[in-house]
Formats: structure tokens, C-alpha cells, sequence
């Protein structure tokens, strides 16, 4: 889908704004290398809600340090990527998901 934001076309004439409706790693690995001077997501918690399938935390850090580093190869020398997630809870105990994905982002 495309969309014409009028508050970017002032600051940015010409300025082309994509959403897309899928599955990221694959759209990611398509993706330029240093193209994005912005990424912002927020992904899923792992929590097991209707969009996602709950896995063991082992295997959403794997997932999310592939995604990680697509992102990284996209983002541009003077970019920014704001990442921004919550907690993973399993069996009552409280798994701060920043904490594990600073040890992925830090190894970048």
C-alpha cells in the first residue's frame, strides 16, 4: 500500500513512503544494504497472541537476532533504529526483553 503523507511532502518533496503487509525477514532480506536513514518497529512479544506464535525464548531471540541483523545491513551510516519492546512472561516469571536483545545489539 502507498500513502501520501502531507506533513513529509513538505519537508521532503518527492519523498517515498511504503507500507508493507507481511512477513519483515522477507521483506528485509530484499531490502537495499545502507538504505534506511529511520527504522521503528516495535516487534511482537512472544506472548502468544493472535498474530504470533509463542515460542520458547531460546528461539525468539534466534528469530529476533536474524531479524536484527537484516536491519542492520539496511540501516544507513547515519541512521537510526528505534526498537522498542516489553516483557516475555513464561510460567510467571518476567524475561525483560531489552536485556536479551541488547546482548544482540551489542554484538552488531
Amino acid at each position: 500500500m502507498q500513502t501520501k503523507e502531507f506533513l513529509f511532502e513538505q519537508v521532503n518533496p518527492g519523498l517515498h513512503i511504503e507500507i508493507q503487509n507481511e512477513d519483515c525477514l522477507s521483506a528485509l532480506k530484499r531490502a537495499k544494504d545502507n538504505t534506511f536513514d529511520l527504522v521503528l518497529t516495535s516487534p511482537p512479544y512472544n506472548v502468544g497472541k493472535s498474530y504470533e506464535t509463542k515460542v520458547s525464548i531460546e528461539k525468539y531471540l534466534e528469530t529476533q537476532e536474524e531479524i536484527i541483523s537484516e536491519l542492520v545491513r539496511i540501516l544507513s551510516n547515519r541512521g537510526n533504529l528505534c526498537w522498542q519492546t516489553g516483557n516475555f512472561v513464561d510460567k510467571g516469571e518476567v524475561f525483560p526483553l531489552d536485556i536479551y536483545c541488547y546482548r544482540i545489539f551489542n554484538y552488531k
